[in-house]
């Protein structure tokens, strides 16, 4: 529960370990969309089985960042409990066919059933668990 400057964020990108990495909890670091595109735009967001970003201020540019990048494979879990975003980023995920890889996401409390059932109706999401 530290919040991390921008600034030791992209330190901690620019570290020789950081792309080798395949899970990633960076929940509660208050983080904010210029990390969060920092982040999408490292290497290491094409090799990422989990990612975790719960509780930070992450908005609408952060997260649209994230869908192209991390539009491989790997991905299985994705966190994004507690980020300001309600539906919005329901639909962002729902929209994000490269995202089928998902076996769990958790967008939290603030998806309402119309969010819910843009998840459910998705094709590329059949096998993830939402929670």
């Amino acid at each position: 529960n530290v919040p991390m400057l921008l600034r030791d964020f992209q330190a901690l990108l620019a570290a020789p370990w950081f792309a080798r990495l395949h899970a990633l909890d960076l929940s509660h670091c208050a983080l904010g969309d210029r990390a969060v595109v920092a982040l999408a735009k490292h290497p290491v967001a094409r090799n990422l089985r989990d990612l975790r970003l719960a509780n930070n201020p992450v908005g609408r540019i952060g997260l649209n960042a994230l869908p192209a990048r991390l539009a491989h494979p790997k991905l299985q879990s994705l966190h994004l409990t507690g980020l300001p975003l309600n539906d919005f980023g329901a639909l962002v995920v729902a929209k994000n066919a490269h995202l089928g890889t998902l076996r769990e996401l958790r967008l939290g409390e603030g998806v309402t059933e119309h969010g819910l059932r843009a998840l459910r109706a998705c094709d590329h999401l059949r096998q993830a668990a939402i929670i």
